[in-house]
């Protein structure tokens, strides 16, 4: 085996190069240790995939002005209006009734 560090020939069973002091990794943890930065790797690409896929779904959100923002249509103000009036003709009415049942129960003449 070939140290490293200094890059040179060491025995496959050393802990520690004795030529410059450099601790040396068993080749099964450098396996080890490629899966799991193979894994990472994989969650990562999976991770930025799914940024990306929300990102574009939040992008054509943005871009379509009528699902986040509402714009009232010429419509609306005159149904806004026109259900005002009915409101203030049914009060009127109401009032009106009122008064006439008073003055029919009542018994007395007013007018």
């Amino acid at each position: 085996m070939i140290c490293p560090e200094c890059s040179e020939e060491i025995k496959d069973s050393v802990s520690y190069c004795p030529y410059c002091g450099i601790k040396i990794q068993l080749q099964e943890n450098k396996d080890e240790k490629d899966l799991k930065i193979k894994e990472l790797e994989k969650k990562v690409t999976n991770l930025e995939h799914d940024l990306n896929r929300n990102n574009n779904f939040f992008n054509r959100l943005e871009k379509d002005n009528s699902l986040i923002q509402y714009k009232p249509s010429k419509n609306d103000n005159i149904i806004s209006k026109t259900c005002c009036i009915i409101c203030i003709v049914w009060i009127i009415f109401m009032i009106l009734m009122l008064i006439v049942m008073v003055i029919h129960f009542s018994g007395k003449n007013v007018i």
